[in-house]
């Protein structure tokens, strides 16, 4: 397991260094904990490795039913949960399984990593506190855990992998409130949803697998909120033709829009976001001399210019950092040249910014929709347009 672990680990480096154009490249926590010598020791009930530095829960006896990990074994801080270590269902052959009896966890705030699988198939395991500490969390880390209905997660970004919670009813409960499950101000999941979908303005970070494999999603509008897409989030998604992330991403993961098969066109707001390694073959619109277009290049994506940088604000068509009428008047002016067959006068950045309501087409609705938010900050209103229109 630890040498698949390292070749990841060089896979993903590889890529990087292939596909990224940007300097300042932040590393995976799993890659801090470099592969090297350890004894192995019990603690009660717990196996686990001593690299030196730092200590790993790698085992866990079948029998325990309630743990309390500790924060310290042999002086050194428990800061990884290994794969597998509670496992509840393990396949030695055809036939032969393992059941744990685990229904009661404390993960201690020195953990900073809980790997694949760590706690997949705990058929008794009610509940699980995660705690601040943690940064990262493997495949499938609590999934298929039958018993399993409350979760609490930090506050903070946090790296997941895929299916962290897949066959849980913890995570149908959370779907059936709403198919977008959003848990501190983070999306974790939209493989159950449907048609256009709107994320709400606030969401900070879209998780890694969010939306992967998900064929019904044909639309998504990522608010200005949103700083962050996590590896894989939209992979696979078939039903996606196009993409905006806006100026407020500051980095978009490797494979964040990979294997799509009908997406056509991506279009990249911010021209310093940092982009990592993707598998795709459509378009890519971005500023001048932006990473964006440096990615293209090198990649031999065909690349769109949307001219030199500005600063875009939903909904400010002429650039001058306010929404007011005169942006509605430029959008209704706009929409009655092409109501008439007429090529638009906007630029393609002046159609995204106008099409405040994300449906695709920059209409009577978009300027209606300014106008209303103008009239709203005038008479005192706060807020972007985006948290008035949600």
């Amino acid at each position: 397991m630890k040498l698949r672990k390292i070749a990841a680990v060089l896979l993903s480096f590889t890529l990087v260094c292939g596909a990224l154009l940007f300097s300042n490249v932040s590393v995976n926590n799993s890659a801090v904990f470099a592969e090297k010598e350890y004894t192995e020791g019990t603690y009660g009930v717990l196996t686990y490795k001593n690299y030196g530095g730092y200590i790993e829960i790698s085992d866990c006896d079948p029998d325990a039913a309630e743990v309390e990990i500790p924060s310290e074994i042999d002086g050194l801080p428990v800061m990884i949960i290994g794969e597998g270590a509670f496992e509840g269902l393990k396949y030695f052959g055809v036939g032969n399984i393992e059941r744990k009896k685990l229904s009661s966890i404390t993960i201690p705030d020195s953990v900073v990593i809980i790997e694949d699988n760590a706690f997949d198939g705990c058929q008794y395991l009610k509940s699980i506190t995660i705690p601040d500490s943690v940064e990262s969390i493997g495949d499938f880390a609590f999934a298929y855990c039958p018993s399993l209905t409350s979760v609490t997660i930090p506050e903070h970004h946090i790296s997941i992998g895929e299916k962290i919670f897949d066959s849980t009813p913890w995570l149908e409960n959370q779907r059936s409130k709403n198919p977008l499950v959003i848990i501190n101000n983070m999306v974790i999941d939209g493989l159950t949803c449907e048609g256009n979908v709107t994320v709400p303005y606030g969401v900070t970070s879209i998780l890694g697998n969010a939306f992967k494999d998900n064929d019904s999603l044909t639309s998504i509008t990522i608010p200005g909120s949103v700083t962050s897409i996590d590896k894989y989030a939209f992979c696979y998604c078939d039903s996606l033709e196009s993409l905006i992330f806006p100026s407020s991403v500051s980095y978009i993961e490797w494979g964040a829009f990979s294997h799509c098969l009908n997406l056509k066109k991506v279009t990249i707001l911010n021209p310093d976001c940092q982009l990592y390694g993707m598998i795709y073959n459509g378009t890519i619109c971005g500023f001048d001399n932006s990473t964006a277009q440096d990615y293209a290049e090198i990649d031999n994506i065909e690349f769109i210019s949307l001219g030199e940088h500005v600063k875009t604000i939903l909904g400010d068509t002429d650039f001058d950092g306010i929404v007011n009428s005169s942006d509605a008047s430029k959008v209704l002016s706009a929409y009655a040249v092409t109501a008439t067959g007429w090529e638009s006068p906007l630029s393609v950045i002046q159609k995204i910014v106008a099409d405040v309501n994300r449906d695709g087409a920059v209409d009577s609705s978009d300027a209606s929709s300014i106008l209303a938010y103008y009239a709203y900050t005038a008479t005192g209103g706060e807020g972007t347009i985006e948290e008035f229109l949600r």
